[in-house]
């Protein structure tokens, strides 16, 4: 009897004990925890001991993962921004009141200057900057303001002396009016004709006022300032339009005319074929060889 009262006492010690040392081993991991988190915040792993004895630990996979991934979209930025510094140095033109030329001032401005600070102090100097005559005064009208209203004020008012769309395709219109005449078998004045209108229709397309274009008295006289042989195919191909898909020709169709006109005049073979007839003199010095 005594011997088993005895064996029971030492088994609840040894349970005590076990429990102990159970506890004791739960207080140390918790007072550790705080120390392996600060090391995974700083991309560094700690030793588990875990991974020593063979057991896999899916948390602390998932966490190596986690900064691989951060260090792969870091090299990636590097890389990235490594590249576009070796890209050459963007040039923006200096606007001086041309309407034509107010879209592709503006894009370049806002690309190389207000995609890069969000100082507006800074965008605002930059645009009288790069801005000359008539503009720059409306740019320096807004100098005194408040910076953020100022630079938005500024942006405001050359949109809406220059940016109009109605503007620009008077600008267009003034300087097909304005465009010398061209002549025959000229092909270096055709070529620099259809780029005019190829810039002219890839503008009107992107403000939406194409029609302004299709007007038939603008159509007219852009076809005015052509040689009379390709105004008289003119002719033939509006017709061909009408008849074949229903429609007047508009100010694309004619386009894509005179822009393949100024291909076949500027072929490096066919395009510029002396005559072969002979010419008065010619013919004279032939009949009297004395």
């Amino acid at each position: 009897m005594a011997s088993i009262k005895g064996f029971m006492k030492r088994a609840k010690e040894w349970i005590a004990a076990a429990h102990i040392s159970d506890q004791q081993k739960e207080n140390a991991l918790l007072q550790k925890q705080p120390e392996a988190e600060e090391v995974l915040q700083d991309g560094v792993q700690p030793d588990d001991s875990a991974s020593q004895t063979g057991v896999h630990n899916p948390g602390r996979d998932g966490d190596i993962l986690k900064v691989m991934q951060k260090q792969n979209v870091i090299t990636e930025l590097l890389v990235k921004q490594q590249k576009q510094s070796q890209l050459p140095t963007k040039d923006i033109p200096v606007f001086r009141g041309d309407a034509l030329q107010y879209k592709s001032f503006i894009r370049a401005f806002e690309h190389s200057i207000e995609q890069k600070t969000d100082n507006d102090q800074d965008k605002l100097y930059f645009l009288e900057q790069f801005t000359n005559g008539e503009p720059q005064e409306l740019v320096r009208s807004c100098v005194h303001m408040q910076p953020s209203r100022g630079y938005k004020e500024a942006k405001r008012l050359l949109h809406k002396h220059y940016g109009d769309e109605l503007r620009i395709a008077s600008a267009y219109i003034d300087k097909a009016l304005q465009w010398p005449q061209i002549k025959s078998e000229d092909g270096k004045a055709l070529n620099a004709y259809a780029m005019f209108l190829v810039g002219c229709r890839n503008t009107m397309e992107d403000i939406e006022s194409l029609e302004e274009m299709d007007n038939p008295t603008n159509l007219r006289t852009v076809v005015s300032k052509l040689p009379y042989k390709m105004k008289e195919r003119w002719r033939a191909e509006a017709y061909n339009i009408k008849e074949r898909r229903d429609r007047r020709a508009k100010f694309t169709d004619l386009v894509s005319y005179i822009e393949r006109q100024a291909k076949i005049v500027t072929d490096p073979l066919f395009g510029d074929i002396p005559d072969s007839r002979p010419t008065s003199l010619e013919r004279t010095t032939r009949k009297d060889p004395s």
